[in-house]
């Protein structure tokens, strides 16, 4: 699996992107959802309190997992696709199959509220 990070956008349920930084290997599993963010570009990080959108799963040994999805239009977040890999904590990959979507939560979305002098 490719190590490092990459910047990438978040599509919020809103249409506001925010900017983070996700594990190469999770960016290049197509079906998460995320899109590249431009060199240079100063996006707005996620507001504290904001959960982003995630899917749940289990694979055939019981083992857990979670994968936050990047865009509402994502495969993984549509049904169109029902598993996803996660990298265990003894570095073996675990292929999940979808059990629960949960959706985005907390945080300010949204534009920041206007300072009053």
């Amino acid at each position: 699996m490719p190590r490092g990070k990459r910047p990438a956008i978040y599509a919020s349920d809103s249409g506001e992107e925010f900017g983070t930084q996700v594990d190469e290997d999770l960016f290049l599993q197509v079906a998460r959802g995320w899109t590249a963010m431009p060199a240079g570009d100063s996006r707005r990080r996620f507001p504290v309190g904001f959960k982003p959108r995630r899917v749940q799963g289990i694979d055939a040994e019981g083992y857990r997992g979670s994968a936050i999805v990047g865009s509402n239009a994502a495969a993984l977040w549509t049904g169109s696709a029902t598993t996803f890999d996660v990298e265990g904590s003894d570095g073996s990959l675990h292929t999940m199959a979808v059990t629960n979507r949960v959706g985005e939560s907390g945080g300010l979305v949204g534009a920041p509220p206007a300072v009053i002098p």
